[in-house]
């Protein structure tokens, strides 16, 4: 779980957001792209399953979900694509 704290901290410094406000209930546009960002990465590269990213999160699963599929629908915008592009380029070094 520490691997996970250093990558949730790293996007967060990245985007200027702390921790605490990353895993609080705000549903403010910034947060959720940040949030659906780690949520497809997580689970796309790392193989994180649905509730373990709950839990990790702090959400619902069927929130986890929708965050997902909303990665996937967000990503055809160019700058939602070039923002989750630079925070998943850092993740992976």
């Amino acid at each position: 779980m520490e691997d996970m704290d250093i990558i949730i901290s790293r996007a967060c410094e990245m985007c200027g957001v702390g921790v605490t406000e990353f895993l609080s209930p705000c549903r403010r546009r910034n947060l959720v792209v940040i949030r659906e960002i780690l949520t497809a990465y997580l689970h796309d590269e790392r193989g994180m399953g649905w509730c373990e990213l709950s839990r990790l999160f702090n959400r619902h699963h069927a929130t986890i979900i929708h965050c997902y599929k909303s990665y996937h629908n967000d990503i055809l915008d160019k700058d939602f694509k070039r923002k989750a592009e630079t925070i998943i380029n850092s993740l992976s070094l």
